[in-house]
């Protein structure tokens, strides 16, 4: 079955000198991080041409190696594989397949500077059926050297899914200031032969001076016109006339447009290049004379207009709007200084360099607590903040519970329980959308007071999803240079969320593997090692005697009397007893002992590196601690209580095998049971 998302990759025209996007992927930076995403989620990356050559691999798959190795014709390996990676050329988003040996795959197509790889993930089994069914074909050709000893996590196609769209968004972000980088530089290469660029950078000292030049600029290429150029007077805030040229100059010249005016408003939402409308609109008052029509140019700079180049009652052609674009465009990165293009190159390696470090610093960790620390950390350097919070919603409780904090507020403590109903966080997790507010005062959704101990007034909250879940939410505030978050913060630690869930979902399943390991060979009334482990556990102190001459013993021991006290007081009060004679043996025995229950009211002790004069003096003492408990628990109103009986065999002394064992301290536990009770009997 193959599923199919939308992945946008991106797909940009480029000229002959491009860069190679084979040679960037593959870069050491780039591989180094398909080796942590690697051992993260544990998939094996590959990569391959748009003709399907093989590029780059960070390790063959264990589970590959073995199908390739048998040469099954039913699992037509490596087509079975070929074929989905030409159904990822054609998609535009990522798809998740089963090769013929039912491991799943994720592959999609990336495309940059006009060309395009193929990248696959290789992992392990989706689902139970196609474990079984691997292990079918394992058998018929003979394949016993299996290249796993331990359960494995079954995590369906979605998770693979998740995988290759993190891997994605990742890439993306990577070789997003590449292309930058190289979109600049065709822009330059196409803007220099038109225009001095040492003049203009001369200009740039004198923004004054600069201005004239962009107005006379433009009448160069337009001819003669009406033109105005606006700057933003911080002052008044309103943008008004410093230069304007043509018919209509001297209308122009006294002429304000506010900060609050919906045009403006309207052009600082879309972030539009150009903006064509309706002159009445600038100047309801008719402030603009017989002006009709009116093209705004704004000039950003970081993330405010600095000023509009304004042109007036003239119909342009596309080609005429490119033109001017383009040039103001390039006027834009001359206002924002030479190291303006120099932090294209120095942003693209943060980016790299602190998604590196985040990988190789939350791949290893399986602790979830030094996870959620790790990750905070982490996204508070990633964006240069120095408060923030991680939040995991507790689903039995529905509570949202503080896992990670830093900064210098006391108001959200770690480990704090909050009612997910309440807050901001409540409704991010609810939404499963991210929020981005860059005034908490002047917020629509939120007008709030600036909260106390926090330096700005600008914050994000990010969800944390697992698959389609929200799981938590990460909190970050207060940027170390004071500014407010912006759209670039968000898509960064967006991305980087992404790759942290995964982590975090390891680690969850982790632990989930860990407390069903322990479920798997415990007793779940007396917490004790059940009969399965504790048979285990002899197979392994024969081993270790065979290996280090070192002899071990055996304790069965059965309570008298249960029975008759189970009559009188039911099984409720019987599973108490059970409970404080475990808890009692257990508080006796030394730390390289072990306890397990057998059965019933039967439980048995493993005596490691013990020689039989020492277990019987450990069987006394136990016994004695035993029966003191158990004398707190009377049977009936008779004389009668209970006390324990106890066999006892050394290995190799008395027995030579793990059945032995079991036979002969169950023989010497009925003669001590035999005898009245409340005894040891050995050999």
């Amino acid at each position: 079955m193959v599923k199919n998302n939308s992945l946008s990759i991106g797909t940009q025209d480029r000229d002959a000198k491009c860069p190679d996007l084979s040679r960037i992927i593959t870069s050491k930076e780039i591989r180094d991080l398909f080796d942590n995403f690697s051992k993260t989620t544990s998939f094996t990356i590959h990569l391959f041409t748009h003709d399907l050559c093989h590029i780059f691999s960070t390790d063959e798959h264990p589970l590959c190696s073995l199908v390739r190795s048998s040469l099954h014709e039913e699992i037509d390996c490596p087509n079975s594989c070929m074929r989905p990676m030409e159904d990822a050329l054609k998609g535009a988003g990522p798809i998740t397949f089963k090769c013929g040996a039912r491991i799943i795959n994720f592959s999609f197509r990336l495309t940059r500077f006009g060309q395009s790889v193929i990248i696959t993930g290789r992992g392990g089994f989706a689902e139970y059926e196609d474990l079984i069914e691997f292990l079918r074909i394992c058998k018929d050709r003979g394949l016993t050297d299996l290249p796993f000893n331990k359960p494995l996590n079954l995590r369906g196609e979605g998770y693979a899914l998740d995988v290759a769209t993190s891997l994605g968004h990742s890439l993306n972000c990577i070789l997003e200031g590449f292309e930058e980088r190289d979109e600049l530089r065709v822009k330059l290469k196409r803007l220099t032969s038109l225009l001095d660029q040492n003049t203009i950078e001369a200009l740039s000292k004198n923004k004054e001076l600069m201005y004239v030049y962009i107005l006379d600029t433009i009448e160069f290429i337009l001819g003669h016109t009406s033109t105005a150029m606006m700057v933003l007077d911080r002052a008044t805030l309103t943008y008004k006339t410093l230069y304007s040229t043509g018919r209509h100059k001297d209308i122009l010249k006294g002429f304000r447009l506010d900060t609050q005016n919906p045009v403006i408003k309207e052009i600082l939402k879309s972030r539009s290049s150009v903006y064509p409308v309706d002159s009445s609109r600038l100047a309801p008052d008719g402030g603009l004379g017989d002006i009709e029509s009116t093209y705004i140019f704004p000039i950003y700079i970081a993330n405010d207009i600095e000023g509009f180049i304004c042109i007036f009652n003239r119909r342009l052609s596309t080609e005429e709007i490119r033109i001017i674009k383009a040039f103001r465009d390039y006027i834009q990165v001359t206002l924002e200084n030479q190291g303006l293009r120099l932090s294209i190159n120095k942003k693209t390696d943060e980016i790299l360099s602190s998604l590196l470090d985040i990988s190789k610093a939350i791949a290893p960790l399986l602790d979830t607590e030094h996870l959620f620390q790790t990750i905070l950390d982490k996204s508070l350097q990633l964006l240069n903040a120095e408060q923030g919070s991680l939040i995991i919603l507790d689903h039995n409780t529905s509570e949202l519970l503080v896992e990670a904090r830093k900064g210098v507020t006391d108001a959200v403590r770690a480990k704090t329980r909050l009612k997910k109903e309440e807050g901001i966080m409540g409704k991010v997790i609810e939404s499963g959308r991210p929020l981005l507010v860059e005034d908490i005062e002047r917020h629509p959704l939120l007008r709030h007071p600036n909260r106390p101990h926090y330096k700005t007034k600008s914050f994000i909250s990010m969800p944390i999803k697992i698959e389609d879940r929200v799981e938590g939410v990460i909190n970050i505030t207060d940027k170390a240079d004071g500014h407010a978050f912006n759209e670039y913060d968000l898509k960064l630690l967006e991305s980087f969320t992404t790759s942290a869930a995964i982590a975090i979902q390891r680690s969850l399943f982790y632990k989930q593997t860990e407390s069903l390991k322990e479920l798997s060979i415990t007793d779940p009334l007396t917490g004790l090692y059940n009969r399965r482990h504790i048979n285990d556990r002899l197979k392994e102190e024969i081993t270790r005697f065979k290996r280090y001459n070192h002899p071990f013993s055996f304790l069965m021991i059965d309570i008298d009397n249960f029975k008759a006290y189970n009559d009188t007081h039911g099984h409720i009060k019987g599973d108490q007893v059970l409970k404080a004679l475990a808890d009692t043996i257990a508080n006796s025995l030394r730390t390289i002992d072990i306890a397990g229950r057998f059965g019933g009211d039967e439980f048995v002790v493993i005596l490691s590196q013990t020689p039989k004069v020492d277990a019987i003096s450990i069987a006394n003492r136990i016994k004695e601690r035993v029966n003191a408990r158990l004398g707190t628990f009377h049977v009936d109103d008779s004389s009668k209580r209970m006390t324990i009986s106890m066999g006892l065999t050394t290995f190799p002394d008395d027995t030579s095998s793990i059945e032995e064992v079991l036979q002969k301290t169950d023989e010497m536990l009925y003669i001590a049971k035999k005898g009245g009770g409340n005894r040891i009997s050995h050999l």
